[in-house]
């Protein structure tokens, strides 16, 4: 009885000694891949299985016979564990992790995995969804409205001459139906042989959005979506003024520049310290209220131009106004973040009676275009991209109203800017008055300096009999000389205006750049 337990006894620290080699095998592959422990786990159910088969009691005769075994296999498991261990050291972990990485899909908002299940929802949309180019540079996105061929997008991105490129890959033309300046929406009118029957996209009749409801942005065929959630709800997008970069005073009347900051449009534009503004755009500013009004009744990226007085000349200058915050310190670190990595703003991203903020990654020319629900139905219109993980949309709320508007016909570029067109005729006609009625290459005003030079030339000779003719003359031929001087820097002040004031009609009148 004493002999079967000391052999019992040997077969047991046998098999505890297998027991821990298996575990030791588990210990290197867990320590080497992150899927070892799971394998080696999957390999030794069967091995612990008959491990406990042979922990069962066994004849005494076969006792020793299966101790040395099992210690022979202990010693196998042993030398395999270590030369698995040697072979995943020197391959390295890298091969593991990256076999890791293979494995887990990638659920990034722009990975093709994430793509994959919007695609479907937004295929109806992209069809009837276009992009809309100035020559070959793609500015804007629209959203067909009609199937004859109307397209809506935003306004302020429009520059001629404009084409649509249609989701089947044709190219045509449009011109501008109508414009919306509160909302920056326009409606475009595609026109040629391949406009036919196009399908229309789809108004989801929701009037509101909750934060957090995933929407899809369709864009061109490249990159045809880009998926966002709503972070903020409806709400108001106040006007940005625009600003010059100066500080002013008052003298004689006069609204003088008493400092012009670094870097500012002012300073960009050539205004210098002492000069006197004296109008804004043709309008005369007589003090310094009325000429901070006129210039805040602009946005930052308008063109003004600037009638000065300096040293009792007049210059007339342009100048594209600025954005105040970008010369406020509190704000330098927020427009280099809305702007690291070479990304754009909008030029209009302000100004909205209602916009929706969502955080889907748009570029200005991404927009114009439809955003769509997780039912596929357009919920609104993608109208700015704000800021660095900020874009605004219009919802149907405010689109459905503004494209009955805009297709009513009521709304073309001439109409919707008539005040202004017709305040621009009026100060082309004086300006081509005055241009018409200068001394400057008239056939008498040339013959009179002629003239005078021979009375020089003449006094000159009687020099010694007549000194006062010749300084009679002479004054008389200098102050014919300002006079000429001075009506020419008029002339030429006054073809500047006629030729900034024919482009901006130009602009008005097609409701594009």
């Amino acid at each position: 009885m004493k002999y079967h337990n000391d052999n019992t006894d040997k077969f047991v620290s046998a098999g505890l000694r297998l027991l821990l080699a298996a575990i030791l095998v588990g210990w290197f592959a867990c320590c080497t891949s992150p899927f070892g422990a799971i394998t080696i786990h999957a390999q030794e159910s069967p091995e612990k299985e008959k491990q406990q088969e042979e922990t069962k009691p066994l004849p005494d005769d076969q006792i020793t016979d299966e101790a040395a075994a099992a210690k022979a296999k202990e010693e196998a498991i042993a030398k395999e564990a270590a030369a698995a261990a040697a072979t995943e050291r020197e391959t390295g972990d890298a091969d593991a992790q990256s076999s890791t990485r293979r494995r887990r899909p990638d659920i990034a908002k722009s990975s093709d995995h994430f793509l994959a299940v919007f695609n479907p929802i937004v295929d109806p949309t992209r069809l009837a969804t276009v992009e809309i180019k100035s020559g070959t540079k793609t500015i804007a996105i629209g959203a067909i409205v009609d199937a004859g061929g109307l397209v809506l997008t935003k306004q302020s991105e429009l520059k001629s001459p404009l084409t649509c490129v249609l989701h089947n890959g044709k190219t045509v033309s449009a011109t501008v139906f109508g414009v919306h300046p509160g909302t920056d929406l326009a409606l475009l009118q595609l026109s040629g042989e391949d406009v036919g029957q196009l399908p229309v996209v789809q108004w989801s009749p929701a009037t509101s959005l909750d934060i957090g409801c995933w929407l899809a942005s369709v864009k061109g065929k490249d990159d045809p979506v880009v998926i966002g959630v709503v972070g903020v709800k409806e709400r108001l997008i106040r006007p940005k003024s625009g600003f010059m970069g100066v500080n002013l005073g008052l003298n004689e009347s006069k609204v003088i520049v008493t400092s012009v900051n670094d870097d500012t449009p002012a300073q960009r534009a050539g205004v210098n310290v002492g000069d006197a503004i004296v109008a804004v755009n043709g309008e005369e500013v007589a003090d310094i209220q009325s000429l901070q009004k006129k210039v805040q009744s602009f946005a930052p990226g308008d063109e003004i131009t600037l009638k000065i007085l300096r040293n009792d000349k007049e210059i007339v200058l342009e100048l594209v106004l600025g954005d105040a915050e970008d010369l406020n310190p509190m704000f330098e670190r927020s427009n280099q973040q809305n702007t690291m990595g070479g990304n754009e703003l909008s030029k209009r991203r302000q100004d909205f009676p209602l916009a929706i903020q969502h955080d889907g990654f748009l570029k200005p020319s991404d927009c114009g275009g439809p955003v769509v629900d997780i039912d596929g139905q357009v919920v609104g219109i993608n109208i700015a991209r704000q800021g660095r993980v900020a874009s605004l949309m219009l919802p149907t709320s405010v689109v459905l109203p503004v494209l009955n508007e805009l297709k009513s016909g009521q709304k073309a570029p001439a109409l919707v800017n008539k005040d202004r067109i017709d305040e621009i005729n009026r100060s082309l006609q004086g300006l081509r008055t005055t241009v018409n009625l200068s001394p400057v290459g008239s056939e008498s005003s040339l013959s009179e300096l002629e003239k005078l030079q021979v009375d020089e030339k003449q006094a000159r000779s009687r020099l010694d009999q007549a000194l006062d003719d010749l300084d009679k003359a002479r004054e008389a031929r200098l102050r014919a000389e300002i006079a000429l001087q001075t009506a020419a820097e008029k002339s030429e002040n006054a073809s500047k205006e006629i030729e900034r004031l024919e482009r901006e009609l130009q602009q008005l009148v097609s409701g594009a750049k």
